[in-house]
């Protein structure tokens, strides 16, 4: 929300200025590279910068070239976001997220560490793989003062006749990002008749994550079940309940 209204300001401004501009010859965007700041300030930086100046801060952060250089094209600069992330006590982290295309059918995840007076670099980082489609992210609440990263749609599988997209989830622990669960949230099968599953998920006070999985077969609905999901006894995985049937 709080972005959504940054970007509304930032092109009524920008509109604005290129209305002023006609008669002043005005410059609208960053001169020079976006500055180091806070995650949110770059972020903000992020809604004007050009192409050009995501991949020089991307690179900054220790992004390696060929990835930071995929990211120039119309449809994947304008999916590049930074994100404040809590984990390790008396550390400040951020998440960079370079969306699907950045590389062939791949998203990327980096963790961001603030070494000193904001300046970020990439500590960690993992791929996901986009064959099935979009991936996506969203910061959930499982554990008091930690954020965790919830990726959706993640392909861990395709073939002839399948395909298999999974729910991972990450924590920050010891500068790393740790996954603690991942499992499927939609397969696709048509090798012998048409049968799809889709998982869904409910975050619950306790650090408890609930799964609805609804089962179709020939594209007609035939089973709803359920699970839950919490932290096992050493804290360092997310284990499942087995599913029970919520209709028939």
């Amino acid at each position: 929300m709080r972005r959504a209204f940054v970007v509304l300001i930032t092109f009524f401004c920008l509109g604005t200025a290129s209305l002023l501009g006609q008669g002043l010859n005005l410059t609208v965007g960053i001169p020079g590279n976006v500055p180091a700041g806070t995650i949110e300030e770059m972020d903000n930086a992020l809604i004007v910068a050009t192409p050009e100046q995501k991949v020089d801060l991307l690179k900054r952060f220790g992004v390696e070239g060929e990835i930071a250089r995929g990211t120039t094209t119309a449809w994947v600069t304008r999916g590049i976001t930074l994100e404040p992330l809590r984990g390790d006590a008396n550390k400040n982290y951020g998440l960079l997220a370079l969306p699907c295309e950045t590389a062939h059918d791949y998203a990327f995840l980096y963790l961001l560490e603030d070494t000193g007076k904001n300046n970020w670099r990439a500590v960690d980082h993992t791929m996901l793989e986009c064959f099935g489609g979009q991936v996506s992210h969203k910061m959930i609440n499982l554990l008091p003062g930690t954020d965790l990263i919830l990726v959706e749609h993640a392909t861990t599988g395709h073939g002839s006749g399948l395909l298999e997209e999974s729910t991972q989830i990450f924590r920050v622990r010891a500068g790393k990002l740790h996954r603690l669960m991942s499992t499927p949230d939609y397969v696709k099968d048509w090798t012998d008749i048409f049968i799809e599953r889709n998982s869904s998920f409910v975050v619950f006070p306790g650090g408890r994550l609930e799964e609805t999985r609804l089962t179709s077969v020939k594209e007609r609905p035939t089973r709803v079940e359920r699970r839950m999901w919490t932290f096992s006894p050493d804290g360092e995985a997310l284990a499942p309940t087995p599913f029970h049937s919520v209709r028939e």
